[in-house]
């Protein structure tokens, strides 16, 4: 790591470089190979191609600042709370085991023996309960109410006060005619127990809750008998339930979990080679420049801190990771070093001159624009080493270096306009490893100069 150069650092010590081994020599033509050595770093300033001709003619340079010192910016992870999730209970079913109609509760007139729900309205009240429980019992497994449930006792009874064919008042006629037979307190409580009997059905079914062949299995339980002789006023029908509660587990109820967002904090310069988990985001003014602002796309990487010396200021990211980074935010996969020195290029020079109207007393003149399109070739699919820029007016995978990009970045305070260079197209990209899983994402600079006077100032 003490090995790799930032790019200030190369800046200054770097500004002299005029030595024609300098440029690859494609024998005049304009296609070759990149040269790996551009990535490797050997030389402070390497020419892709070059345009034989007159003196004064135009070539393409490059940079080889090795790992600039583009930053990915610590930012804490966020924080969330999961969904709580209460345990399931276990809810036994409720059963009525007795309702008792007694005396006033309800008051069964003189020879009648169908219940007056209208009239009894406390009973009314007990009777509902005991249909509620019994539908609840049954519905939350019928399996096992079916399996625990033993019967229903009903008991019609009749006091002392001797049968009649009399009608009670607030009636027109009776509900019987005590079968055909002769009036009989037996009679009445035994079918005031019945009548009792088909009221449960009745009302089971009214639910809508249980299934007809539930309604029959509970019918089925039900038994009916009855006594008599009972004191003057003590007229009741008694229902008594036989049946077992079972276990079943409720649903454990879904607390919806909070989220906390997550806190960006500044990176802090820690103790050499300290590694902290943290999520990043790429923070380098020229490529935000020309492909917007890269802050949205977070990362997951280990952070290498600067040294005492300040130097190593990047971030080794998980390569998996940089990768989907780079299909977001560019449209493509990054190339390795060695995958981009495998690359050829294609070099197309450009020179218009546009006349100017001299000043009286100045001789004419023209001012010479002059740009380079830089073409990689055989990049495989889904690959990219210089991304599409609508700002740049470059195609994916082709460098634009004019006047125009020039004097963007100059206005940005990045361009480098010294004589002999004209900063294009700012840089490509492409990725080195560290280790086995984790890389760091290079830029390489590129501008186009007079090819004999490469004595002064250096592309971004």
């Amino acid at each position: 790591m003490a090995q790799i150069l930032r790019y200030q650092n190369w800046l200054n010590e770097n500004r002299i470089f005029e030595a024609d081994d300098l440029f690859i020599n494609w024998k005049g033509k304009l296609t070759g190979p990149f040269n790996p050595d551009l990535i490797k770093g050997a030389k402070p300033i390497l020419g892709i191609g070059q345009k034989k001709g007159e003196r004064g003619a135009k070539a393409l340079i490059s940079g080889s600042a090795a790992k600039r010192g583009s930053v990915w910016g610590a930012v804490t992870p966020p924080k969330s709370t999961p969904p709580v999730v209460a345990k399931p209970q276990l809810a036994p079913p409720t059963i009525t085991p007795s309702v008792d109609f007694k005396g006033t509760d309800f008051p069964y007139p003189d020879n009648i023996i169908t219940p007056n729900w209208t009239v009894a309205q406390a009973a009314k009240v007990l009777f509902d309960g005991f249909i509620t429980n019994l539908v609840d019992y049954f519905k939350l497994d019928a399996t096992q109410a079916k399996n625990n449930f033993k019967s229903i006792a009903i008991e019609g009874a009749a006091d002392i006060a001797p049968a009649t064919t009399a009608i009670p008042s607030g009636y027109t006629q009776l509900d019987h005619n005590y079968g055909g037979a002769k009036p009989s307190n037996e009679f009445l409580a035994e079918n005031r127990a019945i009548k009792m009997k088909e009221e449960i059905v009745k009302a089971l079914t009214a639910t809508g809750k249980l299934t007809p062949d539930l309604i029959t299995f509970i019918s089925g339980k039900i038994t009916t008998s009855f006594k008599t002789s009972l004191p003057r006023g003590g007229r009741y029908v008694k229902i008594t339930t036989d049946a077992i509660p079972y276990d079943f587990t409720t649903p454990g109820k879904i607390t919806q979990g909070t989220i906390t967002p997550g806190t960006e904090t500044p990176g802090q310069v820690g103790p050499s080679g300290e590694i902290s988990k943290t999520y990043s985001v790429l923070t380098d003014p020229m490529l935000e420049f020309f492909f917007g602002d890269a802050s949205e796309y977070k990362i997951d990487s280990i952070a290498f801190r600067p040294d005492k010396n300040g130097k190593a200021d990047f971030r080794a990211l998980k390569l998996t990771d940089l990768q989907e980074w780079a299909k977001s935010y560019l449209g493509a996969e990054l190339l390795s070093t060695a995958e981009v020195g495998n690359l050829t290029l294609t070099v197309e020079f450009n020179e218009k001159e546009t006349p100017v109207r001299p000043r009286p007393g100045e001789v004419s003149a023209a001012v010479v624009d002059y740009w380079t399109t830089v073409k990689f070739n055989n990049v495989p699919s889904g690959k990219v080493v210089v991304p599409e820029s609508q700002v740049a007016g470059n195609d994916v995978n082709t460098i634009i270096c004019s006047t125009e990009n020039a004097r963007w970045m100059s206005d940005r305070g990045y361009g480098l306009r010294q004589e002999g260079v004209r900063a294009g197209f700012p840089f490509m990209l492409c990725y080195s490893t560290v280790g086995d899983d984790y890389a760091v994402l290079e830029m390489h600079s590129f501008g186009i100069g007079n090819e004999y006077t490469m004595t002064a100032g250096l592309p971004y």
